[in-house]
């Protein structure tokens, strides 16, 4: 009974045939139009806020309007795809009004696509979603881990990458500019030392104390391994992982707050920050940014690394890089076995630089572009 009604007040509204539309029409919906959460707006008497020869120009283009027009207007996913389904049910619209009883649709979607179908038309520079996810603090917390906030983006200025194994510890120090200027990797646990605590805490501490200081180290956020029906010698190495892992947070948080302490003293009115400077990004960006999947796998990309420390260019996004005196010759000396380490730490701590720091509009389109 209640559906009957509503098509009867659509068909008298929009004087069409109601069993034409029936498919995309919905019952009256209400929104608040100030956001005071005090007047409503009734679709029985709402009227869009465009003139006769906009709205005649907004008719034309939906009923022509292909999704991928759609999307280059920065249009939301759930707009395009409620008006493309809508559009293959009843093909073209005989008023624009039409729109506002679209399932899943109203005002403010409404509003919204004219708006940009209209910016479009006038030449009028589209908002870059891309920037602005960035600068929603819920999309760095997705990326990044404790949250930076903007503030604290803007006081940094030399980053360390860290990828550690149970192996060895490589690490990358890459200024603002994206300048590498140190690349390293030395080894950790051997045959002798594996199962020896105190020799495990002694290489880690001589390790880490030529790790270079920077404003902040990163490293890889990785998931957690499954250690079910695994080989106990994978179990043993897998704990002695966390152990370094836990040794080297120690050591570089006391160092960074050692650091801050003799800053806030030096500077007044420096920026004090709501969490120490170890951040861990999420694994799956350098893969994605560095296309370092095959399958399933995540290749070293050591060829990929080679070429661009050598100065190509190789990726649309990354300009060739610009690497310190010295720190090319250290790298290629370096055995492959190892280098490869290296390659990871250059990967995540240009990763951080454009993605975060630098806040590159084509990284930022790649990492909210679904993977194909």
């Amino acid at each position: 009974m209640l559906r009957r009604l509503c098509l009867c007040h659509r068909h008298i509204l929009l004087g069409r045939n109601v069993m034409q539309h029936a498919a995309y029409s919905t019952s009256i919906k209400r929104n608040y139009g100030d956001g005071s959460g005090n007047s409503q707006y009734d679709l029985t008497t709402y009227k869009l806020p465009f003139t006769p020869d906009e709205q005649n120009y907004l008719l034309a283009t939906v009923n022509t309007i292909t999704s991928a027009d759609l999307a280059r207007l920065k249009v939301t996913k759930r707009i395009i795809k409620q008006l493309m389904k809508s559009k293959a049910e009843v093909g073209s619209y005989a008023e624009l009004s039409e729109l506002l009883y679209i399932n899943g649709f109203g005002i403010k979607a409404v509003e919204s696509l004219c708006n940009a179908l209209l910016r479009d038309r006038d030449g009028e520079e589209v908002e870059d979603d891309a920037t602005n996810i960035m600068l929603h603090k819920n999309f760095r917390k997705r990326l990044v881990k404790p949250r930076v906030d903007v503030a604290q983006l803007e006081d940094i200025r030399t980053v360390v990458s860290v990828h550690v194994t149970a192996g060895c510890l490589a690490w990358a120090k890459i200024d603002r500019g994206s300048q590498v200027e140190d690349l390293s990797v030395e080894e950790l646990l051997n045959s002798e030392s594996r199962f020896d605590a105190p020799k495990i805490y002694d290489k880690v501490m001589d390790v880490a104390s030529r790790i270079p200081d920077a404003d902040l180290y990163v490293w890889e956020e990785k998931n957690n391994q499954q250690l079910i029906k695994v080989p106990l010698g994978t179990i043993i190495i897998a704990m002695q992982l966390a152990q370094i892992k836990g040794m080297l947070m120690v050591l570089l948080e006391s160092r960074l707050k050692r650091d801050i302490m003799r800053e806030e003293e030096e500077v007044e009115g420096a920026v004090k920050w709501s969490s120490g400077r170890l951040i861990y990004m999420k694994e799956s960006i350098v893969p994605k940014l560095f296309m370092l999947k095959r399958g399933g796998e995540r290749t070293s990309g050591l060829k990929l690394a080679d070429e661009l420390m050598s100065g190509q260019q190789l990726l649309s996004w990354l300009p060739p890089l610009d690497v310190g005196e010295g720190v090319q010759d250290c790298y290629f000396s370096t055995h492959p076995s190892l280098r490869r380490h290296s390659a990871t730490a250059l990967f995540i701590g240009l990763a951080f630089n454009h993605a975060i720091i630098q806040q590159n509009v084509d990284v930022l389109r790649k990492l909210i572009t679904p993977s194909v």
